[in-house]
């Protein structure tokens, strides 16, 4: 049945070609007299030009920072359009051959051709066979129609497709119309047959010449030798029978064909005919698949799909999303990333070093790094395999879906992220910069006793029932100063320092760095006159990502400047032209003195308290830490710095709460995790590997005025009465001992006291 259609196809089409031949010497407002159209003539003259300024559906590839390394494409068809002289010309011979060999004698339609087809079907109708029947379509017909399906797709118009493609009377009788003309119009063989060679589909998934060539043979189509440009060539007529890849024997008879025609025409000689035949095709294969999409960038997958999120959601490269689609699957670009290549491999060799991929204990880990002061991702790795959302994942094994993930945990809902996770005390080093930012120290005395807070200690904020929040451990209670707070985490402390500055003021100085919530459609707002702040900001119990923490924490490190993260740093289009693309935004939010007054705070946190497992780096480079653990605890955290780097790291369980208690993870066991115990010590060598990728620095010195030497209590007593406790190596009270609380002060910061 299959047969009797495709030949009846066959002879449709060559009737059709036929009647257009005769009917095309006529106006076509005479052909269509029954449309009460008068513009009809106008149409058909029009449609040449419209085609012809139709651009081809080409594929874009995403590389690494290096402007070499691929690391994926995407394309609605995978094509690469190469000009007719980077086309072998054994690829001309087999192409013409095969569909029009008197393509440089007619004028767009072959009067000829369709006789020989038509005799030729109705042979192949009678004999039973369709493999040796002919269409009566030129090269140039076939052009065209291949311009009409590029033009739908580019207009987002699926019926304009389907009527490019669909067998009738009417759309032969045009083709050929539009054909003739664009002979006229362009008057030049070779630029119509380089049209055709880069359009044609040559392949189940692939279009134009220069992506088969690569897809079946790995080479450019300018090096194809005779046999690989006949196994092409035949190949169009149709890609789903004679792909190599679907039916070798049925191929290689296809491809002997076209040889044989070859040589009949005069293009090779029988000799080379010969010779051409007797290479196994099996054997001349060198299959190079393309894959759609980031499943092919490996452990950048994550990465690459921030990438399509960014372009796919901004403006910038489209007034909505079907252009911005159409731009970066059709518009063959050249997208050069921020991705650098080395410190990607260093994070991902890390992280799946502290909890593997396949980990019995199933946490996740995620981690991303941004450069100081210019925006720029340049590594965001996960220990997770990557599906496409789209992607079912029916096929996999519960083992398989355990490890895949479509969602990626660097990022906010809108990029393709997940609800978030709460930063803990990480949060810390922004409130730190805020305080000094608003003119305090960092050895001003702080009341961090156990309280309790009412709604009137927070300006600014959400009205709450009586707060009673505490330290970790339920210790380390007293007047401390804000560093001392810092190094060892101290809740209470830092409440108290929140209090004093105001919600708002918090709040809008954690969004000018770069801190947002990962919950689409709720960043943090900076009107003075909101009331929708929670306390709980000041502790990390909001929602955010590892991205958004390392870009926040990147406003210190650069000196006080915050950037927009960007992911870009060029594009071009298909004619090496470059696109505009949206910069980082980068302005000054913090005073330098502030930005480095807090580096300070964060470098000491690398030899004392909860940050000196991370202890200094291998080359001696500045560098600061903050941990942080949340309640349960469910989630570790480590931020670190340094002047050409700031990383994040996230570790937990993106399904739901699961404390790190009594739990072995990557094969080591604790009652009790911390930030500092298995965040710290990962990013720690994370950075004693991409040390020696980007260039070494040191932080600006702190600010005297803003170091504070003097107690800042109105009731100057409180600055030396002795009712703290004395801290041990743990930061826990020692019963019966009393100290001073600038004596505390200074003996926790010199001791390093083990907080979380």
């Amino acid at each position: 049945m299959k047969q009797k259609f495709g030949s009846f196809a066959g002879l449709l089409g060559c009737t059709a070609l036929l009647a257009a031949f005769f009917v095309l010497f006529l106006s076509p407002a005479v052909i269509f007299a029954k449309s009460a159209n008068t513009n009809i003539d106008n149409y058909f003259n029009t449609l040449p030009s419209s085609l012809l300024n139709t651009s081809l559906s080409n594929a874009s590839d995403l590389y690494a920072s290096d402007g070499v390394t691929k690391l994926a494409t995407f394309y609605t068809e995978n094509r690469i359009e190469v000009p007719l002289e980077k086309i072998s010309p054994y690829m001309k011979y087999a192409v013409l051959s095969r569909e029009d060999h008197r393509f440089y004698d007619h004028k767009g339609v072959d009067p000829k051709g369709i006789m020989r087809a038509l005799v030729s079907n109705i042979k192949g109708k009678v004999g039973g066979s369709s493999d040796d029947s002919q269409g009566g379509s030129t090269l140039t017909q076939q052009y065209v129609k291949n311009l009409g399906i590029a033009q739908g797709l580019s207009n987002h118009d699926p019926i304009a497709v389907y009527q490019a493609r669909e067998q009738s009377i009417f759309r032969k009788i045009k083709e050929a119309y539009i054909a003739i003309n664009i002979e006229k119009k362009l008057n030049n063989k070779d630029k119509i047959l380089e049209g055709y060679l880069n359009a044609a589909q040559f392949g189940i998934n692939s279009y134009g010449v220069e992506v088969a060539a690569q897809h079946f043979f790995s080479i450019p189509a300018s090096d194809l030798d005779i046999a690989q440009a006949a196994t092409i060539a035949m190949i169009t007529k149709s890609p789903g029978s004679y792909d190599p890849t679907v039916n070798i024997s049925n191929a290689e008879f296809q491809r002997n064909i076209v040889i044989g025609l070859m040589a009949q025409h005069g293009y090779i000689t029988d000799e080379e005919a010969a010779q051409a035949k007797s290479k196994s095709l099996a054997d001349s294969l060198e299959i190079k698949d393309t894959k759609t999409g980031c499943e092919a960038a490996g452990n950048a997958a994550f990465f690459c799909d921030y990438v399509k999120r960014t372009i796919l959601n901004s403006s910038a490269f489209g007034k909505n999303s079907e252009d911005r689609t159409a731009f970066l699957f059709q518009g063959g670009l050249k997208i050069t990333t921020t991705l650098n290549l080395d410190i990607q491999n260093a994070a991902y060799d890390e992280i799946v070093k502290a909890i593997p991929v396949k980990d019995p204990s199933q946490y996740e880990i995620a981690l991303s790094s941004v450069e100081p002061g210019t925006g720029k991702v340049i590594s965001m790795v996960q220990n997770r395999n990557f599906t496409n959302e789209l992607v079912s994942t029916d096929t996999l094994t519960q083992e398989e879906k355990d490890i895949t993930t479509s969602i990626n945990y660097n990022v906010n809902q809108k990029l393709g992220g997940g609800t978030g996770f709460p930063p803990g005390s990480t949060i810390k080093g922004l409130t730190l910069a805020t305080w000094l930012k608003n003119g305090h120290s960092l050895n001003e005395i702080i009341d961090g006793e156990k309280q309790t807070f009412k709604s009137a200690d927070f300006q600014c904020g959400t009205p709450i029932i009586p707060w009673e929040p505490q330290n970790a451990a339920n210790s380390g209670y007293g007047y401390f100063t804000p560093l001392v707070g810092l190094n060892n985490s101290y809740n209470m402390v830092y409440i108290r320092m929140g209090s004093k500055l105001g919600l708002c003021e918090i709040a809008s100085t954690y969004t000018k760095m770069g801190f947002r919530q990962s919950f689409e459609g709720q960043e943090l707002l900076t009107s003075q006159s909101s009331s929708s702040y929670q306390p709980t900001l000041l502790i990390g119990g909001t929602n955010t990502t590892p991205l958004d923490m390392a870009n926040a924490y990147a406003t210190i490190a650069s000196g006080g400047i915050h950037c927009e993260p960007i992911v870009i740093t060029k594009i071009e289009n298909s004619d090496g032209e470059e696109v505009d693309i949206p910069d980082a935004g980068c302005e000054r939010v913090l005073d330098e003195d502030v930005a480095h007054t807090a580096a300070y705070a964060l470098k000491t946190n690398t030899t004392s308290g909860s940050g000196r497992v991370f202890g200094r780096l291998a080359d001696g480079r500045d560098a600061g830490v903050k941990t942080g653990t949340t309640d349960g605890p469910n989630d570790l955290w480590a931020v670190g710095i340094t002047t050409g780097l700031s990383s994040a790291l996230w570790m937990g369980n993106a399904q739901g709460l699961k404390p790190f208690s009594h739990v072995t993870v990557g094969g080591r066991y604790y009652a009790i995790w911390y930030g500092s115990t298995l965040a710290a010590p990962t990013m720690r060598n994370y950075y004693n590997r991409a040390i020696a990728f980007y260039p070494a620095g040191s932080f600006g010195s702190p600010a005297s005025r803003l170091m504070g030497t003097t107690c800042t209590f109105t009731d100057k007593k409180k600055c030396d009465v002795k009712k703290v406790e004395e801290l041990d190596e743990f930061g826990n009270p020692i019963p019966g001992t009393e100290v001073s609380a600038n004596d505390a002060a200074k003996r926790a910061a010199e001791a390093g006291l083990a907080a979380r």
